[in-house]
């Protein structure tokens, strides 16, 4: 199972090692010790923070083989795939990738910054035919002025995670024209407690604008409202999944272990529903939630409607308090580079007139030439509000 460490040959930078011949001249010489796989802890991964203080989140060996497992056999992953990996081992949807490619014996190419020219080369040079990356980094290659100038026939399946950017059909279409039939999926639902992967696309049937379905009879996926009742098809309320994968509790807290573990069931947080065929769409965070005028809007969904227009790359959107409706919905936009100076913020507000109900539409739009992002491409919304409260307490 080789492993490309650097896009450039480790040979040529100063002090690099090459991983299998260390591999190959070195005698193990740890002792031996017997693990219990179902409760003994492999990994503690601390959640992100982004929507308050990380916890750690204990992980057993069989949560992690679960969905290593799980995964690879959803998407038809073996030895012979040359996966390449964007998104940063450290987190656990890259991880959980890693750990798939790991079991199959797959090769994998791991880059350690992205860039989409480096990203279109890579593919070309090592016949990459899977890759797990954002939308972002897909719209970036399909709109780059050289894409053309790149073999990418051998891509077979890209999956992908919209962070600001939503996956479209449109999108999915263009990348199999570019790829000459390439898949392009929206991965899953999931999160760190449950090693991710809740929810997987199924590739025979791909859903855009959900996040999949369970595809097995052990993984279980349900909308509760506030009182815990399961709620019907089509009906909002927080996402609730029991599975292998939940982990075993928080470290040292078991106050917001009970929280969100119940009866085996993990309370999410996360808002969204089941449609009738049971693919789960994801809304938002309950704590992002803006509440306008007495309705509860999630910023995705303003976001989705955003996207679909021509000059935008991606959006952002948050709730700034307002006196009269409680909050007003503000969104962040940057423009594709071709409508910079072309197009104004009142314009694109006039358009979302017509294309969403009057209390979900952006009141105030500000273009900005990057959003705010974690290293893994995740959206910071809450940067922006804390920027737009500090504005107005400064009274600009």
């Amino acid at each position: 199972m080789p492993f490309i460490l650097e896009y450039e040959d480790p040979t040529d930078l100063d002090g690099a090692i090459q991983m299998m011949d260390l591999i190959k001249s070195t005698t193990p010489n740890t002792p031996s010790v017997d693990i219990d796989i179902e409760n003994d802890v492999s990994l503690i991964i601390f959640t992100s923070g982004t929507t308050g203080l990380p916890k750690g989140a204990m992980i057993t060996y069989w949560n992690a083989l679960y969905k290593a497992v799980s995964t690879g056999t959803c998407y038809y992953f073996n030895e012979y795939d040359v996966f390449l990996s964007t998104q940063p081992i450290y987190h656990i949807a890259g991880m959980c990738m890693m750990n798939t490619h790991i079991y199959n014996g797959s090769t994998m190419v791991l880059i350690t910054k992205y860039a989409p020219e480096i990203v279109m080369e890579a593919i070309e040079k090592f016949k990459c035919n899977t890759w797990y990356g954002s939308a972002l980094m897909n719209f970036e290659i399909i709109n780059h002025p050289d894409v053309n100038k790149y073999n990418l026939c051998s891509m077979r399946m890209a999956t992908t995670t919209s962070f600001g950017v939503q996956l479209t059909k449109e999108m999915a279409d263009k990348w199999a024209e570019i790829t000459r039939g390439g898949q392009l999926l929206e991965i899953a639902y999931g999160l760190s407690e449950s090693h991710t992967m809740d929810t997987v696309t199924p590739p025979e049937y791909p859903k855009y604008g959900t996040c999949g379905i369970p595809l097995f009879e052990e993984m279980h996926v349900k909308i509760v409202d506030e009182n815990g009742n399961e709620c019907p098809p089509g009906e909002i309320g927080e996402i609730v999944v029991k599975n292998p994968g939940v982990f075993k509790g928080y470290l040292n807290n078991p106050e917001a272990t009970s929280q969100v573990l119940r009866d085996g069931w993990l309370y999410t947080g996360d808002i969204g529903r089941l449609d009738e065929e049971g693919f789960l769409i994801f809304m938002g965070r309950k704590k992002e939630m803006i509440k306008t005028s007495g309705y509860s809007v999630f910023p995705e969904e303003v976001e989705l409607y955003l996207c679909k227009h021509e000059a935008v790359a991606q959006a952002a959107v948050i709730g700034k308090k307002d006196e009269r409706r409680g909050e007003l919905i503000k969104a962040f936009i940057v423009l594709k580079d071709q409508y910079k100076g072309k197009i104004t913020e009142d314009e694109l507000i006039e358009w979302a007139k017509d294309k969403m109900a009057a209390y979900k539409r952006p009141r105030e739009i500000e273009f900005r030439d990057s959003l705010p992002a974690t290293g893994t491409g995740k959206l910071l919304r809450r940067v922006l509000r804390e920027e737009e409260e500090k504005r107005q307490n400064q009274g600009e």
